[in-house]
């Protein structure tokens, strides 16, 4: 266990400059079009408030008011989320990767530490089940300071209130991202895991057999979507409203468990007997 906490602590140490580069992007991104988005329509509202001689609750009324969920839906609230998303999926595939290539191919002394390799595998997992974690943590956290700085710059009367509960139930990005209800939470987050799990698996299929174990690395990954989908597409095409959505989720989560072992076993299977130093 304390050579797993290493092996996490050094994988998180790794990324870490690049994890803080996408923090600071949300962060500078987010508030930049809140500034933006707000004094855009604050420069409307006074310009409408001064030709039409009107007050700003008469402007609200007949016009328009300003609502921190119409800027949730702009680009510089998503994107940096979404580039978010994508840094973490790209590392998902770099985090073997990159141990392999270069002038010094550090996989070699990696595999070779005294402790079983699937700490090497649990560890790198971790670190990105984490990274998850804290970017969605830290969008929580500006958040709040994001609707303090909007509802600062537009007045009560010209805006409509939103908390972070209405941003998160009406926002689909950030519904995702922040389930409201626990199981909701184990199901997106872990169907994310079993998904990162896959990956890796089809990774170590590639790097044991090369060009082979690519082709069979995608059909692997491309045969899991479908079985993981194949609930679904029962219920959906093929016997249509002869499940309840509760019998559904149960064979996803049934599903998911299914192949997220499979992938496990496999994996340990690959590093054991087929990755060689």
């Amino acid at each position: 266990m304390n050579r797993y906490g290493k092996l996490l602590n050094w994988e998180i140490h790794r990324f870490g400059k690049y994890y803080a580069v996408l923090w600071l992007v949300t962060f500078f991104s987010q508030f930049t079009g809140v500034f933006l988005f707000a004094n855009a329509f604050m420069n409307r509202a006074n310009a409408a408030i001064r030709d039409h001689s009107i007050s700003a609750a008469e402007y609200a009324a007949h016009f328009e008011t300003a609502s921190f969920l119409n800027y949730s839906k702009t680009l510089w609230f998503t994107a940096p989320i979404e580039l978010c998303i994508a840094a973490l999926l790209l590392y998902s595939f770099l985090v073997w990767y990159r141990e392999w290539f270069g002038k010094n191919t550090f996989i070699y002394r990696l595999l070779m530490l005294p402790t079983s390799r699937m700490n090497v595998y649990f560890a790198k997992i971790s670190a990105i089940f984490l990274f998850v974690l804290g970017l969605v943590a830290f969008q929580v956290l500006i958040l709040q300071l994001e609707i303090l700085a909007f509802n600062f710059i537009v007045p009560r009367e010209l805006r409509d209130s939103v908390s972070i509960i209405d941003l998160i139930r009406m926002n689909s990005l950030m519904s995702v991202l922040i389930p409201m209800y626990f199981i909701q939470f184990l199901l997106y987050y872990g169907a994310g895991l079993m998904g990162v799990i896959v990956v890796f698996t089809a990774i170590l299929l590639e790097r044991s057999f090369r060009l082979k174990g690519m082709i069979a690395g995608i059909i692997y990954g491309i045969a899991a979507g479908f079985i993981f989908l194949f609930p679904v597409l029962i219920a959906g095409k093929w016997y249509p409203d002869y499940f309840y959505p509760s019998e559904i989720v149960r064979m996803e989560i049934a599903v998911g468990i299914l192949i997220t072992g499979c992938s496990l076993w496999f994996s340990y299977y690959l590093l054991q007997k087929k990755i060689s130093v």
